[in-house]
């Protein structure tokens, strides 16, 4: 008797949640005296509270409820920062440190050109 309660309030639900389906809003009371949308409602939390695998232990099973294979479960490995060579300052090459010798004798000549003509301007 009691299987047979079971299977016709069974029933009763998946009809509820067939007419549900179809997007009716007529709030049609069955004769447990529940809505097809609270009945809706009341179905899909009991299915979102079991878990998927309920097989797992509570040490392979997230906080949320939801079961972890143990096979697909790996650590990531972490991954070692490589540390910054330091730039070695690069050495002057020789044609670099002509280039700025002649610049400077060019300066010094111009100095030197730039005093005899004042000294020239006082005489006369």
């Amino acid at each position: 008797m009691a299987s047979v309660s079971s299977l016709n309030l069974y029933k009763s639900s998946q009809d509820v949640l067939a007419a549900s389906k179809l997007e009716r809003n007529i709030p049609a009371v069955f004769p447990f005296g529940i809505a097809i949308n609270t009945l809706k409602n009341v179905m899909l939390d009991l299915q979102s509270t079991v878990p998927p695998n309920s097989y797992c232990s509570l040490k392979d099973c997230d906080p949320d409820g939801v079961g972890v294979d143990k096979k697909k479960k790996k650590k990531k490995k972490k991954k070692k920062k490589k540390k910054k060579k330091k730039k070695k300052k690069k050495k002057k090459t020789k044609t670099k440190k002509k280039k700025e010798k002649r610049e400077k004798k060019k300066k010094m000549m111009m100095k030197k050109k730039k005093e005899k003509k004042k000294k020239k301007k006082t005489f006369f």
